[in-house]
């Protein structure tokens, strides 16, 4: 591992994370019980279970107080992935204000290759993240996730768009592809139908995510 790339992945993981604030990160309706899980460990009002959503000054968001967005400890996590795998092409699937795409075109940028597709169908919110990945090699498009040709070309996919249409996307991913489907301890209506994968791996959080190996 030569210094030069010890350097990079300094700065890569310190703005893969780079946020103003913290705010607590609710657990979805079944995810309750990963807070029986930790009830030995210190709590405050602030911080309710031991994950966080890593935000900017919510005044300035696209939609107010808008706090749907990845916990920071998945941001460094996905980051490190992208480190791992160095895919040539990663795709998200719902932006939001750009923190995961940010984090993900860090990693690529670590690697000294590859770039990250990610969409959002508000304009506003595509308008914020451009703002929030400049500078990194993320293109972000404002249209449906299922509109990008690149879902099915892609290394790695982050899915985190709308309930309705992540059910259709993991189906696009390409042979071989690894796949992060986030939201995976959510309320039974929207949990993913993704049992018949034979190569899934479930972490429970307060969130919760699934990481496949496309057969």
């Amino acid at each position: 591992m030569t210094t030069d790339f010890l350097k990079r992945l300094t700065i890569g993981f310190s703005q893969a994370v780079a946020v103003h604030q913290l705010a607590p990160c609710l657990p979805f309706g079944m995810s309750h019980f990963v807070d029986d899980l930790y009830k030995d460990v210190p709590k405050t009002a602030d911080f309710p279970n031991p994950w966080h959503v890593g935000t900017f000054d919510s005044s300035t968001y696209p939609v107010p107080h808008e706090l749907i967005q990845g916990e920071l400890e998945i941001l460094a996590f996905m980051f490190s992935l992208v480190v791992q795998l160095k895919p040539r092409l990663v795709v998200e699937t719902g932006t939001n204000i750009g923190l995961m795409a940010r984090a993900l075109g860090c990693g690529c940028w670590v690697n000294g290759f590859g770039k990250v597709v990610t969409s959002d169908t508000s304009q506003d919110m595509v308008d914020y993240a451009k703002k929030v990945c400049d500078g990194w090699p993320v293109e972000i498009r404002c249209c449906p996730a299922l509109d990008l040709p690149e879902l099915s070309e892609a290394d790695l996919v982050f899915i985190d768009s709308s309930y309705e249409s992540r059910s259709v996307e993991h189906h696009r991913v390409k042979s071989g592809a690894v796949y992060v489907y986030h939201d995976a301890c959510a309320e039974p209506w929207v949990r993913p139908e993704l049992d018949y994968e034979p190569f899934k791996v479930h972490f429970d959080g307060p969130r919760g995510f699934s990481i496949v190996r496309k057969p």
